[in-house]
Order: C-alpha cells, then sequence, then structure tokens
C-alpha cells in the first residue's frame, strides 16, 4: 500500500485496496483501516474511492480486478490532455472520471461475448470440467458450446453436437441444467447421462439420476436410471427401451463396445467417431448383429474382426472403407 494517496483514482489501481474493498484479505483490511483511523483526511479520500468502486460494481456487475485497472488505465489514459483542474471543480471531475469508467464497463464487459466451445477431433476424446464443476466427456467429432454469458447463477445451457458424456454438478441455487441437441432438450439436476446427437438422431441413455426430456411439439418424458430415449426429428419418432447402459457409454474409457449391434449401426459408428465414409458394396450383411469390446484408438481391430465373424472383403483406403462379401471360390 502507499500511504500518500491524496486522490481517489489513486486507490483504482492499488490492488491491496480492492482487497480490503472486497473483503478478501484481512492483513491488507487491518492496515487500510489503521491507516484510515490514524488521519480523518485519509478515511475520507478512502470512502470517496469505494463510492468509486461502488458505481463500477453493480449487482449485474462484477468486474475482475485485471479489468477494473485495464478500465482505469484506459480512463487516465483519455484523461491526460486535462493539464490542471481548479480545486473547485475536482470534486465534479473525480465523479465525471468514475462516470467515464462505468461507460467503459458497459462497452468493454457487456457488450455480447463470444460463446465457448469445447470440441474434439476425429477419433479423439477428451474431458473438460465446466466453469459450475460439471464434468463433460465428449467422444470423437464432437462440440460443445456454452453462452458468452454462461454461468452458474441462472440456467446452464449448452449446445451439444456429436456426442457427450455428462456428470452435472449440483449449485446451492439449484440451477438448471439443459442440453439442446436440435429438436430435443435434456433437463437435469445432478445426475448422470450420455447424449447422442448424430445423423438426424438424438439417443439419450441415462446411467444415474433422473432428467426430463422436453421434445419439440411433443409431450415430455421423464427417463430412469437404464432407459434409453432416440428420437428422429424426420419422422418424430420416438423410441424408448431398457438397455445397458455401460455399454452406450464404453466410448469414455477408450472402447467400442457392441451388443447385438447392426453392421449398419458399426458403420455409422466409424462415420462419426472417425470422419471415414463407408460403402457397402454388398448390402446384404448390413442388417446382421455383431457383438464384441474393441480398442477405440484402433478401428482396424474391429475392422478384422468384422471380416473374419462374416467372412467379408474389408478394404481400406485412407478415409474410405468399403464392405462386401468375400469372393467364393
Amino acid at each position: 500500500m502507499n500511504e500518500h494517496y491524496q486522490t481517489p483514482e489513486d486507490f483504482l489501481g492499488d490492488e491491496s485496496f480492492i482487497a480490503w474493498r472486497r473483503g478478501t484479505d484481512r492483513t491488507q483490511a487491518r492496515r487500510w483501516e489503521a491507516w484510515m483511523a490514524g488521519n480523518p483526511a485519509n478515511k475520507a479520500v478512502a470512502e470517496e474511492a469505494v463510492s468509486m468502486l461502488s458505481l463500477l460494481e453493480t449487482e449485474e456487475l462484477h468486474p475482475a480486478s485485471a479489468h477494473t485497472f485495464q478500465a482505469r488505465d484506459r480512463l487516465m489514459s483519455a484523461l491526460n490532455g486535462v493539464k490542471t483542474v481548479p480545486l473547485y471543480r475536482r470534486r465534479a471531475f473525480r465523479w465525471a472520471a468514475a462516470a467515464a469508467a462505468v461507460v467503459i464497463f458497459a462497452v468493454v464487459l457487456l457488450r455480447p461475448r463470444e460463446p465457448v466451445v469445447y470440441a474434439t477431433a476425429p477419433g479423439e476424446t477428451k474431458s473438460f470440467i465446466l466453469p459450475d464443476g460439471t464434468s463433460v466427456t465428449l467422444n470423437a467429432s464432437s462440440s460443445l458450446k456454452l453462452a458468452g454469458n454462461w454461468n452458474a447463477e441462472g440456467n446452464r445451457e449448452v449446445w451439444l453436437n456429436g456426442e457427450g458424456f455428462f456428470e452435472v454438478k449440483s449449485t446451492t441455487r439449484q440451477a438448471r441444467f439443459l442440453v439442446h441437441a436440435k429438436d430435443l432438450q435434456v433437463e437435469v439436476l445432478g445426475t448422470k447421462f450420455n447424449v447422442k446427437q448424430r445423423s438426424e438422431q438424438t439417443t439419450v441413455v441415462l446411467e444415474s439420476g433422473k432428467v426430463q426430456l422436453h421434445v419439440k411439439d411433443a409431450a415430455t418424458l421423464v427417463m430412469t436410471p437404464g432407459e434409453l430415449v432416440k428420437y428422429t426429428p424426420g419422422t418424430r419418432n420416438t423410441v424408448r427401451k431398457k438397455v445397458n447402459a455401460k455399454i452406450y457409454t464404453s466410448w469414455k474409457t477408450g472402447r467400442l463396445e457392441f451388443e447385438n449391434a447392426s453392421i449398419r449401426e458399426i458403420a455409422g459408428v466409424l462415420e462419426d467417431n472417425y470422419d471415414l465414409k463407408v460403402i457397402f458394396e454388398d448390402t446384404a450383411f448390413q442388417h446382421h448383429q455383431f457383438n464384441g469390446v474393441f480398442p477405440a484408438g484402433n478401428v482396424n481391430v474391429l475392422l478384422e474382426a468384422l471380416s473374419k465373424a462374416y467372412q467379408l472383403d474389408i478394404s481400406r483406403n485412407g478415409a474410405e472403407v468399403r464392405l462386401g462379401a468375400t469372393p467364393s471360390h
């Protein structure tokens, strides 16, 4: 702290003063309170600085100290052209400076902020911690968008493209957590679930807890653990059934797990997660069912298993995979 401050503007750049003002540093609080108690003039100028900070820290806007300093610096820089100010005008100048700082905050901090986007590349899975403590794991070729003003005080809304597993953190205000996936919205509070929005279909699998599904122009569904709901916007068809939820979230642990999955469904996984183009040269076998667990990091192991299980001729050239019946000899 600087004991020779004379104007309220001097205090706006002092981190220890702002820490005392916000009650975040008890040591600094004792120093500033002792300094003000030792001289009434010190107390008066400090109280005026507090009033200026109060203008900047409204109920709706709580700027970080770094932003306070940046705004103060821009304000002081803009006023450098003022050489002298008569004594009788200093108080008016100080309040004008505070008002100017408020305008700066309105322009810099209240303008629309860019959305935050989390994303994964083809074949990549990645976990993220959202600002409220919620854990999200994104499957390959997926993205999750948060609004620029996203916070835990109001509704926590995210927009998913691809597939993600959510472990939602409860808040003291019990703020709702909403996942938007095209025409389907998942509303949740303190639960674990998987959302997959691919190929014009949205699939939700609930592992634990409770969620509500709001489908556009349809009734609200309440899911219980171990349930799967698949919604197709084009046909407005909804499928609901009991499943082994662990199978649908095995990708989080680096595995591809299939239980009675058709080869057509497996081809969809290859296309969605790895940006491969799967071409069926013979469609007769695409509805055959397949079971197994394979490493997510090596799709060639899966292709080899499919080839041996159904005597398929499978060839891969870069991002193109061709599936056909093995020629008879």
